[in-house]
């Protein structure tokens, strides 16, 4: 006698889910350019790069301490993150350092955009920038904001 083909069938499957550390990202210390004296008759720039060195001053003279920005990261040990900051070389954006009405640009700089977390889930990364000085720029004290990200790959 020969089987009858069953109309329906059924098989079990297995689903599965990974919950991981959410990741956070503080501010340890802020980008210092230090102090300088802006050029009377061109524009000027001063650029600290993320590894702590002033690599640019053209401006009349500069002086005083510098930094880049520290940032530490927590999350999942041993993830890697991807770093970001608004704009990069192809589409470059700008923020703004104010004293008053008084304006004057910078851009920042990001040489590590992937970090992978230690055993702890920790781990930090610098972000320098280039500072754009218009020609005779009033003396003050300026000041700004910009925005970083990090997330999972």
């Amino acid at each position: 006698m020969a089987a009858t083909p069953a109309f329906a069938a059924q098989e079990s499957g297995n689903a599965g889910a990974e919950v991981i550390n959410p990741i956070s990202v503080t501010a340890a210390n802020d980008i210092s350019f230090g102090t300088f004296v802006a050029n009377t008759a061109s524009v000027g720039y001063v650029t600290i790069e993320p590894e702590n060195i002033r690599s640019q001053c053209s401006v009349a003279s500069c002086t005083g301490l510098f930094s880049p920005s520290t940032f530490n990261v927590t999350g999942e040990p041993g993830q890697a993150v991807n770093v970001s900051h608004i704009g990069d070389s192809l589409n470059p954006v700008t923020f703004q350092l104010t004293d008053g009405t008084n304006i004057i640009t910078f851009g920042l700089i990001l040489h590590t955009p992937v970090l992978t977390l230690d055993a702890a889930g920790a781990g930090s990364f610098n972000i320098g920038a280039r500072l754009r000085i218009p020609a005779n720029t009033p003396a003050g004290n300026y000041s700004g904001n910009y925005w970083v990200q990090v997330e999972y790959q």
